[in-house]
């Protein structure tokens, strides 16, 4: 039997391997795929979960910088929003057969780019 194949295990069949996959469609905070507007102060959270065999890694990147890893890898939450939490959030899920990605775009109102603001005139 090759590694790829179906195993017939009674009534159940399982797969041996498999390439990640998404469980869930992007969170309900985000609309226009992956895009979420926060206020400050507020809160969102992110979420990567997937499935595949092996069991994959799921690592976190903002703004292409690496997130340090923590508990529940599957999510992460922006509490207390504040500017600083605006930008690209990627996860990147891994196993030996494939890769997913996700990327969500969180802008905070109020701020335009990087540490600017609106001027209201």
């Amino acid at each position: 039997m090759r590694w790829d194949e179906t195993v017939h295990d009674m009534n159940h069949p399982q797969r041996v391997s498999e390439a990640p996959s998404f469980v869930h469609s992007l969170s309900a905070e985000s609309r226009d795929g992956g895009y979420i507007e926060l206020t400050p102060g507020g809160a969102a959270t992110l979420s990567c979960r997937a499935v595949g065999r092996p069991r994959p890694e799921v690592r976190w990147y903002k703004d292409d910088r690496r997130l340090p890893a923590h508990d529940d890898g599957w999510i992460v939450v922006l509490d207390d929003v504040t500017r600083q939490h605006g930008g690209r959030y990627t996860c990147h899920v891994t196993n030996g057969l494939g890769s997913v990605s996700r990327t969500y775009v969180v802008h905070v109102a109020g701020t335009c780019g990087r540490g600017s603001r609106y001027l209201l005139i």
